[in-house]
């Protein structure tokens, strides 16, 4: 016979420790949830307390997860997915009529892309609330899939093997030359572009 076990966890109180573990220390998680510090510090307490174990090193330069702190934390992440994961089917089965849709996305993608597309979907789907967060580069974007932050993410490709990937568009790159350039044999080739110096975007920029 099994026993009635009551389970004196709450979810909240996983997913402020996921949080500190994220940022580094209290007050980032603080901040991030705009929660006070104080209200952080003692939720991750309590979490202590009912596990009997200690999670987190406090320190002056911020707050480091312990070796169980590690391994719950890994738990407390795929909880975390499941619990979003049994919203998302609830609202599949009514039909995408509820729930919220978290999209990270590069910012260019953000500002010229998603607007029409998050408009027609909206068109079609208004009571599902949307939230996008931009980036400037790639692995952030990645980072959000790989954390359970987002649902979808835009970004370049190629991307890592563990995401189901959809190519939405192709985009054109051209070659920008002084007046004076002259190709041989009427195409670019790789000979003519050395005599070149080649302008890059700015250090971090998404498309360097």
């Amino acid at each position: 016979m099994g026993h009635d076990y009551k389970s004196p966890l709450k979810l909240s109180h996983l997913q402020l420790l996921i949080a500190v573990a994220d940022h580094g220390s209290f007050s980032g998680a603080a901040l991030h949830l705009q929660m006070s510090q104080s209200a952080v510090s003692y939720a991750i307490a309590t979490l202590e307390t009912d596990l009997g174990v200690k999670l987190l090193s406090r320190g002056r330069y911020g707050a480091c997860l312990t070796p169980v702190g590690e391994q719950i934390v890994d738990r407390a992440r795929q909880i975390t997915y499941l619990m979003n994961d049994i919203f998302k089917q609830a609202n599949l089965s009514r039909g995408l009529q509820g729930g919220h849709l978290r999209i990270s996305s590069f910012r260019s993608a953000a500002t010229h892309i998603l607007p029409e597309m998050l408009a027609e979907f909206c068109r079609c789907y208004p009571e599902v609330a949307v939230s996008i967060a931009d980036y400037d580069d790639r692995p952030d974007v990645d980072a959000d899939l790989r954390r359970g932050r987002a649902d979808i993410g835009i970004t370049y490709l190629p991307t890592g093997d563990e995401f189901e990937i959809w190519e939405l568009m192709r985009d054109e790159f051209v070659m920008l030359f002084p007046p004076e350039f002259k190709p041989t044999g009427g195409h670019a080739s790789w000979q003519d572009l050395m005599n070149y110096s080649l302008i890059m975007a700015p250090e971090g920029d998404a498309c360097d």
